[in-house]
């Protein structure tokens, strides 16, 4: 009778529990980026709560305890390690690699089309890339010239799909924001407010399960290939860069996923000088939330 009791008990607490997950579903957004091939992104408020989950933060303490008094790391009282070595190099790795979500990227899956390379598809979706910019900057009524790289491509028969690499940099001129032309000591045009347009590669996989290519090989654009439409301001620069990485959005293909950060290193200000607070996506200019701003619950 206490085991059936019991049992019951169990089958009844797995039940709750149950319909606690199910009552809390996952974001359009983050399972939007799992059927991308997740980046590191997660279901987190803003990019505080991101960097609680960091890997770094999980495993700070073993590096504590391995430059403790020990060279084994178990320098901690009653504290035993399981896995050190992996997690000290999980630990490292945290700390060299930049964390996505605190910068802007672009990522996608393309169908695969017969008789399409990878360099054709590569030099396509920069020039739409580039295209996106000059309109939004064109339509801004901003100032601006392109800055001339000597190697700015990576490109060709014998270069890795995901080993290509093509980007430009436009350098603005709009007083009105504190973004001004200035001449180097090599005597070149610069300034302080700059736009870089970058693709970095294409890699090939299966999509997976809640993508419209499910069970497909598909081209992949992920985050790690660095595929981005960035502004770089210094401190005094100002840009309504929200509202302008909204019309780049506009004019991007419908594959494109833009990723926006809720970050000290990249803030996306509006027009009002105000950040939203939390990371999303735009597509074709439309806002995919992690998380909904309060007033919008």
């Amino acid at each position: 009778m206490i085991c059936r009791t019991l049992k019951a008990l169990t089958i009844a607490m797995a039940a709750l529990i149950a319909v606690g997950c199910a009552s809390q579903p996952k974001s359009q957004a983050y399972l939007l980026n799992e059927s991308l091939g997740g980046h590191r992104i997660e279901d987190k408020v803003s990019n505080e709560e991101h960097q609680k989950t960091s890997p770094l933060l999980k495993h700070g303490i073993l590096i504590a305890g391995a430059n403790y008094q020990s060279t084994t790391g178990l320098g901690l009282t009653n504290f035993r390690y399981e896995g050190l070595a992996t997690s000290l190099i999980t630990a490292m790795l945290d700390i060299g690699i930049p964390k996505t979500y605190e910068k802007t990227w672009i990522v996608g899956r393309l169908p695969m089309t017969a008789g399409e390379s990878a360099e054709d598809l590569h030099h396509k979706i920069f020039d739409d890339y580039l295209q996106a910019a000059r309109t939004m900057l064109d339509e801004s009524g901003l100032e601006y010239s392109v800055y001339e790289h000597d190697s700015k491509t990576k490109r060709g028969p014998g270069v890795d799909a995901d080993e290509m690499y093509e980007f430009e940099v436009f350098i603005i001129n709009a007083p009105e924001y504190k973004c001004e032309y200035m001449v180097t000591d090599a005597g070149k045009k610069d300034s302080n407010c700059a736009l870089l347009v970058r693709t970095g590669g294409l890699k090939t996989d299966y999509a997976p399960q809640g993508h419209e290519l499910a069970g497909q090989e598909s081209w992949r654009i992920s985050s790690s290939l660095r595929h981005e439409i960035k502004f770089v301001l210094n401190e005094e620069g100002f840009l309504p860069v929200m509202e302008m990485h909204q019309r780049v959005s506009e004019l991007l293909p419908h594959w494109a996923y833009m990723f926006m950060p809720d970050s000290e290193a990249y803030p996306v200000l509006n027009a009002s000088g105000e950040a939203k607070g939390y990371p999303y996506f735009l597509n074709q200019g439309q806002e995919l939330h992690f998380v909904y701003p309060e007033a919008s619950r």
